[in-house]
């Protein structure tokens, strides 16, 4: 009896063992979380960044320095002055948590630049610095992109066309009514690179007034060169 009882248990072990593993295979896998990819990622980190955007009556100073430095290292003792800054102004492009686009009047010409916390960068170097900047965090820029971008930081206040519609003018000013502009182009270069076009209208009454073609080669370096540079605006 004693030895009928342990084998009856153990064919109730065994087959409750039995039991738990057909369960065991029977039940579906754990879902496995989707990866985020390259781009997921780099908005995400992009939006972690901290948000620079300082009063701009304090960053006045700052790029009015940075133009009147750049003014002695072009023209020596013949940069003129005194150097003042007025209507500092908050471009709305590029798409960077940690830079700034601010543009402000120095001696009635406008300047603009990417201002982060510790550097400041005026008009292509600023385009060429947002550039590498989203290049880094794999946020590859469009031609639209680009055009609102460097177009802000090379031709402001002088309005662009980014595919869809034309930049805005600086407040208190009134423009012209424009058509379709020329739509913006990203293509390879044979020798490397690749170039950037796009359009952008000088108002009438100043010089080269009437619609211009911008030509930026961007290199597989991450550098920018003007392909074509309009003395009317220098």
């Amino acid at each position: 009896m004693i030895w009928a009882s342990v084998l009856l248990r153990s064919r109730v072990l065994l087959a409750s063992v039995g039991l738990s593993l057909l369960a065991c295979r029977r039940a579906p896998p754990e879902p496995v979380p989707p990866s985020a990819g390259p781009t997921a990622r780099s908005a995400q980190a992009n939006a972690a960044l901290t948000r620079y955007r300082p009063e701009l009556n304090t960053l006045t100073g700052r790029l009015v320095e940075a133009v009147r430095a750049s003014a002695l290292r072009e023209h020596g003792d013949d940069a003129g002055g005194p150097f003042v800054g007025q209507n500092p102004t908050r471009l709305n492009v590029c798409d960077l948590a940690s830079v700034d686009i601010v543009a402000v009047q120095v001696n009635q010409r406008w300047h603009v630049a990417a201002v982060e916390p510790t550097r400041i960068a005026l008009g292509i170097e600023g385009a060429e610095r947002v550039y590498q900047l989203r290049e880094e965090q794999q946020r590859a820029m469009s031609a639209s992109e680009m055009a609102q971008c460097f177009g802000a930081l090379m031709y402001y206040p002088y309005r662009v066309f980014d595919g869809q519609r034309w930049s805005d003018l600086p407040q208190g000013t009134s423009g012209e009514t424009l058509g379709t502009g020329e739509t913006p182009t990203l293509a390879p270069r044979p020798q490397g690179g690749r170039d950037v076009t796009f359009g952008y209208y000088i108002p009438n009454g100043q010089a080269g007034a009437g619609p211009h073609l911008a030509h930026v080669r961007v290199t597989d370096s991450r550098m920018l060169i003007d392909q074509a540079p309009n003395p009317e605006r220098r």
